[in-house]
């Protein structure tokens, strides 16, 4: 059952989108999802950055942009994406998703209780999502394990630092993102390219995600 659960915790959701946007627009998104369905998850992530400069609201693209981040293993700014998006989706459906995944990224930085907090309003939205449900049981179990003991002083200090990264995370509350955010990010992922080969294609253990 553990390893079922481990297994969820990775599922994650890449967003198809509609044919009512214009062709050009269109075209652009179509070649950056191609590029995430390829696992060339750095590339697709810079496509979603340039569109995101021309279209700061587009909130499904934010949403794979913040998938592109976590595939990379670059939870901070994926947790920093869908934290974003819990306050900006309009729908119910993409704001549950965006919790949902906001708790993967805390989980994957074992902030456990930031993860609880995610997936439990997750379920104030889906009660019936069992993959939130098994995620939450799990943070919950690993919250309350104690730690390996330890008397290396750096330890020590890493453990402090953790707990302050969980303070900090829930007290910052999540802004709108801008142009701004979307250039800082495709600054990010460029600062990021020569860790590029290392990453790209190498799975985090993902399932198939839930389809939008």
């Amino acid at each position: 059952m553990r390893n079922k659960i481990v297994f969820l915790i990775f599922t994650f959701l890449i967003l198809s989108f509609k044919l009512c946007f214009a062709l050009p627009l269109r075209s652009e998104l179509n070649k950056a999802n191609d590029l995430y369905n390829q696992k060339l998850f750095y590339k697709a992530g810079q496509e979603y950055g340039k569109i995101l400069k021309g279209q700061p609201k587009d909130n499904k693209t934010k949403f794979n942009l913040g998938n592109s981040f976590y595939k990379l293993g670059e939870f901070e700014e994926s947790q920093r994406v869908f934290a974003a998006l819990t306050q900006e989706a309009k729908s119910a459906g993409l704001k549950e998703k965006a919790f949902y995944n906001l708790g993967n990224n805390y989980f994957q930085q074992q902030a456990y209780q930031g993860a609880i907090d995610a997936y439990e309003e997750a379920l104030k939205i889906e009660p019936d999502d069992k993959d939130a449900k098994d995620n939450l049981a799990l943070a919950k179990k690993l919250l309350k394990e104690p730690p390996p003991k330890k008397d290396n002083k750096k330890d020590k200090d890493k453990n402090k630092d953790k707990d302050k990264d969980q303070q900090d995370q829930k007290q910052n509350k999540p802004g709108q993102m801008n142009e701004q955010d979307a250039e800082r990010i495709l600054k990010a992922l460029e600062n990021k390219e020569k860790h590029k080969d290392k990453k790209e294609g190498q799975g985090l253990g993902a399932g198939k995600g839930k389809d939008w």
